[in-house]
């Protein structure tokens, strides 16, 4: 069915909002608020329907001509067709629709930069293994891409080697892979972890390791990783391809350094999630003590190296998963505060039991998905604690993602 609305705002995932005559919401991808467009409904839901962009009737000042080829197909970014202005903007307005009855919501990024900022990115590798590239918006073929422009300059330089160089010498050799990620670091090569569906003959690895120009190394097989260091906002660590790092250091040190985060001298700090140590380092660095909590293997592997370097001795690391380390060691707490970085589903209910339980003040909360988010704090919001922040960062411009600070004080 075709349809003309007016987009009234964007909502999460980065969809125009409008309705029909009737009054159904619909959400259409890739419009702008104010505009008036032409439709075509392509789902149909109880409350709602999605619908495909055909043609914008009254563009809004903000939209723009998008820099990338590939944008409208590709699924990576859902934004680029507004100004970095904007976007920032409505990122900003989702936030506090989602906490009509919070404080006022602040922008903490001051970057400014909304390309080649990508340090890390994961391909897919098309079935056919014949180019690699990102699922397409909606469905699940993927779109060989011959350029990123949100990928930093050396990534971008590597793409055209993977699609005619390295993805015709994995298919010579009946090598299938999901995917191949990429990271860079500073004043280095590019390194590439390939994700194979079967395991793959050491031979052949080395092989495949010997005739690429850039180091190499192969997923799941146990095999030692390349590493490189990064630079976050002049707090470099040590990175590597299998383990999860933030793909936009510059913003995400901004996070680290905001006010919103700042605590007195003599605090104890707890860091639940912690990764490779970019956070624990840096309250580390202006704490009495901090005591970082991360269960993955390949991040528990750099940690050490990167409190060595910084020559952390306030600041102690336990291996192990959140939940084991609460239940063993978190009957009486020698913390004052607490900070938590967790994945994009949140916390696990007994985290959550646990925090909301806990005497720690502030409870300092970073998350990329608002809804997990919102559905955490709201617990301890019941508790009687009190929101006193939202600090919003823009670690993936051009794209719908968001990340959030959330500041809970003591009891309302």
């Amino acid at each position: 069915m075709i349809d003309i609305i007016h987009i009234d705002k964007l909502i999460h995932r980065g969809w125009g909002f409008g309705r029909r005559a009737n009054g159904q919401a619909v959400f259409v991808p890739f419009s702008a608020p104010g505009e008036d467009v032409r439709i075509r409904v392509r789902a149909e839901h109880k409350s709602y329907a999605e619908a495909e962009l055909l043609d914008v009737l009254t563009p809004s000042p903000d939209r723009r001509e998008p820099p990338c080829p590939h944008f409208g197909r590709c699924g990576g970014c859902q934004l680029m067709h507004l100004t970095y202005a904007a976007q920032t903007h409505w990122k900003g307005r989702i936030v506090a629709e989602n906490w009509p009855d919070g404080p006022p919501v602040e922008s903490g990024s001051r970057h400014g930069r909304e390309f080649e900022y990508r340090h890390r990115v994961r391909l897919q590798v098309a079935p056919d293994q014949r180019g690699a590239g990102f699922a397409q918006l909606n469905t699940n073929t993927i779109v060989k891409i011959r350029d990123c422009v949100i990928c930093a300059d050396p990534i971008r330089r590597v793409l055209p080697y993977i699609q005619h160089e390295l993805l015709p010498m994995t298919r010579a050799g009946d090598i299938r892979l999901s995917h191949i990620t990429i990271i860079i670091g500073v004043d280095a090569l590019p390194i590439l972890l390939l994700h194979s569906r079967q395991p793959v003959k050491a031979k052949l690895r080395r092989a495949i390791r010997t005739a690429t120009p850039y180091p190499t190394a192969f997923a799941p097989q146990p095999e030692s990783m390349p590493v490189t260091e990064l630079d976050f906002g002049g707090l470099r660590l040590t990175v590597g391809p299998d383990v999860f790092f933030q793909a936009f250091p510059e913003a995400a040190a901004e996070v680290g350094r905001h006010p919103a985060v700042e605590l007195s001298a003599g605090t104890r700090l707890l860091e639940l999630y912690s990764g490779v140590g970019l956070f624990s380092i840096l309250f580390s660095q202006r704490l009495l003590s901090v005591h970082a909590v991360e269960g993955d293997p390949a991040a528990s592997r750099l940690f050490p190296l990167n409190r060595q370097r910084h020559t952390a001795t306030n600041l102690t690391f336990s291996h192990q998963p959140v939940e084991r380390w609460l239940a063993e060691n978190g009957a009486a707490p020698p913390f004052d505060a607490v900070f938590v970085d967790p994945p994009r589903t949140g916390l696990s209910p007994a985290v959550r039991e646990w925090i909301g339980q806990a005497d720690l003040a502030p409870i300092l909360y970073l998350s990329c998905d608002i809804a997990t988010q919102r559905r955490d704090v709201r617990s301890w919001l019941d508790r009687g604690r009190r929101l006193a922040a939202l600090v919003t960062f823009d670690f993936f411009p051009n794209t719908f993602h968001i990340e959030c600070l959330a500041r809970l004080e003591g009891h309302a």
